[in-house]
């Protein structure tokens, strides 16, 4: 379960577009955003309102792992926050970066 908002003024007929491109890039491009970057992630777990454990299946005080986002245009302006919530021991996330991996060795004799 999830929701999001964008800013109306910049996107004002954002939610009949999303309704007919399901791809959050596509609408963003038909508003002549041609590329975005991923701002910020954040990533947390707290006890499950009785709403989302209702939604969720979940029995009370359960927790749930939240992820929110931020989305930029080039110029690194806000574009779009979302925030997901699922149920923590039914899903797994794996965050990848294409930066290459920086690995040092230390000399044990040295410590």
């Amino acid at each position: 379960m999830g929701w999001a908002y964008h800013d109306a003024a910049r996107f004002p007929d954002l939610q009949e577009r999303r309704h007919h491109t399901p791809s959050i890039t596509e609408v963003y491009r038909s508003y002549g955003i041609t590329d975005y970057h991923r701002q910020r992630t954040t990533v947390f777990t707290r006890i499950a309102t009785e709403h989302e454990a209702g939604m969720l299946m979940l029995r009370p005080g359960q927790s749930v792992l939240v992820v929110q986002k931020i989305d930029a245009d080039l110029d690194r302006n806000p574009i779009g926050f979302s925030e997901a919530v699922w149920a923590g021991d039914r899903v797994q996330f794996t965050f990848e970066t294409d930066q290459p991996t920086v690995m040092t060795t230390e000399n044990a004799s040295h410590v």
